[in-house]
């Protein structure tokens, strides 16, 4: 089985700027383009690269799009490739790096980009008969994660979380000590944890910012993904493995707690409406409606919506869980992989 190379994956006319351009220009060219990042060249050669990271990392230092140039913030003298290399090599290299662009340079000419969406979906691509022996099809009865989060048992329609019936968790518990149960792996004996995830709901964005986004137009879940790496620049996250296991499951439980106040600030603010500020004393699926609406729910729409976040709390290795694996193995930070997913 051979290879890919890097030149049969990668895009060959990839977006460039000078040093001298500014934030403001490079973001328009990138949305113009549905591209994530920009190489900056001077005289020919590859001396820099701006991705929507960095330029989201700058608004949230205060720098003004216009005035802020690409030099100032741009990942100098970054890794290049040839297109001869292989996707592996490029992989892990990213991995060990911990960065998702990688310019491809032929003789110090910039001839391509090759991009850690763009490998996974090339990984996928196998110079084999698809129905040779011993030959899988996608992950079909391939083992690719061990967990002890859920079990689904498809043919006798059971979910099963921890150990607990999740049905029966939706009919006897809260949202909170669900999400307690996945996240520590027990059942709560108190509301202390619903206490800390509603003192963690604050807007983490500056509210012009947000607004600035959903003006912008796009998709919604392009806004959000937007506003959820921004919100990772903003706290100033690491990668994972520059911490410990415990600073990344504090992370992940922070950005969990805020994407419902990022959901319904954005939605308010595409809607020409203010946002509304959470409310601790509120549980987690009341306090959401009460951020969209402004007003306080009905007891029966509370729990229908508590009892569908419980039942789609937790579902095994569907496509999202997939690609935040993947993006997380990279050596990205928590944010970056819930932004992914």
């Amino acid at each position: 089985m051979s290879e890919l190379r890097l030149g049969e994956v990668m895009t060959a006319d990839p977006l460039t700027a000078a040093p001298s351009a500014s934030l403001a220009e490079i973001a328009a060219a990138m949305r113009g383009r549905g591209v994530g990042s920009t190489v900056i060249v001077e005289e020919g050669r590859v001396v820099g690269i701006v991705t929507e990271r960095d330029a989201l990392a700058a608004l949230a230092a205060g720098a003004h799009p216009v005035a802020a140039r690409a030099e100032s913030w741009m990942t100098r003298s970054p890794l290049t490739l040839s297109p001869a290399d292989g996707i592996t090599h490029a992989l892990e290299e990213m991995l060990n790096r911990s960065f998702r662009h990688i310019p491809i340079v032929d003789g110090g000419r910039l001839v391509g980009l090759v991009s850690l969406r763009q490998l996974v979906n090339a990984a996928r691509i196998r110079h084999v008969d698809p129905w040779a022996p011993g030959t899988a099809r996608g992950l079909e009865n391939v083992t690719v994660a061990e967990t002890a989060l859920s079990f689904i048992d498809g043919r006798a329609g059971r979910l099963v979380y921890r150990g607990y019936d999740a049905v029966d968790l939706a009919l006897r518990r809260s949202f909170e000590d669900v999400w307690h149960l996945l996240h520590h792996g027990d059942l709560p004996v108190d509301d202390g944890f619903a206490r800390q995830t509603a003192r963690l709901r604050d807007l983490p964005l500056d509210r012009d910012l947000l607004g600035h986004l959903a003006r912008r137009g796009g998709t919604f879940m392009s806004m959000l993904q937007s506003a959820i790496s921004a919100t990772g620049a903003a706290w100033g996250i690491r990668p994972w493995h520059e911490g410990n296991p415990g600073e990344a499951e504090d992370e992940a439980l922070r950005i969990a707690t805020v994407l419902p106040t990022l959901v319904a600030a954005l939605w308010r603010l595409r809607a020409g409406h203010a946002p509304v500020d959470p409310d601790p004393s509120l549980g987690h699926a009341a306090n959401y409606l009460w951020m969209l609406e402004g007003v306080r729910p009905a007891a029966d729409r509370m729990l229908a919506l508590e009892r569908y976040l419980i039942l789609t709390a937790e579902h095994g290795m569907n496509a999202s869980t997939f690609t935040a694996r993947v993006i997380a193995s990279t050596g990205a930070d928590v944010v970056a992989a819930v932004a992914g997913a």
